[in-house]
């Protein structure tokens, strides 16, 4: 089920959520924060915030979509994520990370 949520109500309905997409303008680190807390996976279409990390994102490259994981990200928020598509996606790790 899609439910679109604004960003303040987002902690008291957390628990109900396994994955959360992150839309443009939205507060990347906040949103990360909880879902951290929360341990719901976060997707985005910006490497930016991918590189913030949120741990998926869809982003354009050439004319085909590339698929970035951060590793950190993922490992953070329970993520068991098959070998296959791991060697499929480009791996991005956060600053320090």
């Amino acid at each position: 089920e899609l439910v679109e949520l604004a960003q303040s109500k987002l902690e008291g309905e957390a628990a109900s959520l396994d994955i959360v997409y992150i839309a443009d303008g939205a507060d990347v680190a906040k949103v990360v924060s909880l879902a951290t807390k929360y341990h719901l996976i976060t997707f985005a279409s910006d490497r930016g915030a991918v590189e913030d990390g949120v741990v998926l994102g869809l982003v354009p490259r050439g004319d085909k979509p590339k698929l970035l994981i951060n590793v950190g990200a993922s490992v953070a928020s329970g993520m068991e994520l098959d070998p296959q598509v791991l060697r499929l996606a480009e791996l991005v790790r956060s600053p320090g990370g």
